[in-house]
């Protein structure tokens, strides 16, 4: 589980810069982008094995 908190604290901390107040976006994709973040902090809730990750989908890349 630690690799699997690693990897996920890589993954929001390459998306930090949407959560600036002073960055350009819509509202939809600013939305998209806290749905995302939140779904990575939860990735680990409820799983017993790292083989049972499914890791969300980032806004940009749909």
């Amino acid at each position: 589980m630690e690799e699997i908190r690693r990897i996920r604290n890589q993954l929001l901390a390459s998306c930090d810069w949407t959560q600036l107040p002073d960055v350009q976006m819509g509202a939809t994709a600013r939305a998209e982008w806290v749905a995302y973040r939140q779904a990575l902090r939860d990735v680990t809730e409820d799983v017993t094995h790292s083989s049972e990750i499914v890791w969300p989908n980032r806004p940009d890349s749909n």
